[in-house]
Formats: C-alpha cells, sequence, structure tokens
C-alpha cells in the first residue's frame, strides 16, 4: 500500500521491473531497471542482456554497489557512488517517490485530468531534473506510472514499466 504523511519521508513496499533506455550525446543503452522498495531501504539492479551492470542496496546512513566485475563499493551517499563509479549522476533519492507518481520535494508539478502527476522539476545540485508522466495503470489502486521520461541537460532516461508489485 502507498501511504504519504506530512514529512518528507514516503513509506511503502512495492517492486517494479522496467526497460530503460538511456540517451546521452556518448552513448545509448537500453538496460532493464529493478526497483525494489521496503521502508526505508531500496534496492537497484540494472541489467543488460542478463547480465548485472549495477547492484545497489541503499539504507539511511549505509550503500552498497557492486560493478559488473563483482567488485563491491560502499558508502553513505548512493547518488554519489553511483556518479563516482559510472559517470551517471541520477537523483536516487527522490527516485523513490517519483517512480510512483508522487512528487515529493519538487520545486514545481502539474496535475493531469485524473489529479495524477503529470510533471515535474527538482533543482538538484545546481541541475534542473525533469520527470515528464506519460501514462498511468489506472486498473490499479492506486494508479501507479508506466510511462516515464527523466531528464537533466542531455540525459534522457525513457522508463517503461511491466510489472508492479505492490
Amino acid at each position: 500500500m502507498v501511504t504519504s504523511s506530512s514529512s518528507t519521508a514516503t513509506t511503502y513496499s512495492l517492486s517494479c521491473s522496467r526497460r530503460i533506455w538511456l540517451h546521452q550525446p556518448q552513448q545509448r543503452v537500453t538496460l532493464t531497471f529493478n526497483w525494489q522498495n521496503k521502508a526505508n531501504d531500496y534496492q537497484l539492479i540494472l541489467t543488460k542482456m542478463y547480465k548485472t551492470i549495477l547492484k545497489l542496496d541503499a539504507a539511511p546512513d549505509a550503500v552498497t554497489l557492486t560493478d559488473p566485475d563483482g567488485h563491491t563499493y560502499h558508502g553513505t551517499d548512493a547518488a554519489q557512488l553511483v556518479q563516482q563509479l559510472t559517470g551517471i549522476n541520477l537523483p536516487l533519492q527522490q527516485m523513490r517517490d517519483w517512480l510512483i507518481g508522487l512528487p515529493t520535494g519538487a520545486d514545481h508539478y502539474q496535475l493531469n485530468k485524473n489529479d495524477q502527476v503529470a510533471f515535474l522539476t527538482k533543482k538538484i545540485d545546481g541541475r534542473t531534473w525533469e520527470m515528464h508522466y506519460s501514462s498511468y495503470d489506472n486498473t490499479k489502486v492506486p494508479s501507479l506510472p508506466i510511462l516515464m521520461t527523466l531528464k537533466q541537460g542531455q540525459l534522457t532516461i525513457k522508463i517503461k514499466v511491466s510489472t508492479w508489485k505492490i
């Protein structure tokens, strides 16, 4: 069940499998994206052709990242660790809520005709991130996004959900 409170923390337990398309001027990559969220912890696994490219386990003060060669790295900031090891800057703290269509911490957002988030923006470390929600699965309660685009500068990440488990 998805619940939200007046604080910035959102508590829910879910997992989703998605396909993402990562577009930067120097590369275009299609990956399978598995996100699992439980209370304050989350796990992100990126795979390509059934090979794990990145596995990230994050808790409030402990992050572990495993690369394709099985090397393990530890830190306290998930986004910083991913940036250092992959060169890709992702708003991982915000993604926990943005993936389910909550505009937590957004500087600006707009709702669609069904009162679902259609678009949001957030400035993080001087960079403006945009999340566009193209489609929701309205057959489930709560309705969850199934087609999204995350943009920052020349980086575009298209996200298509194949499975939600709540």
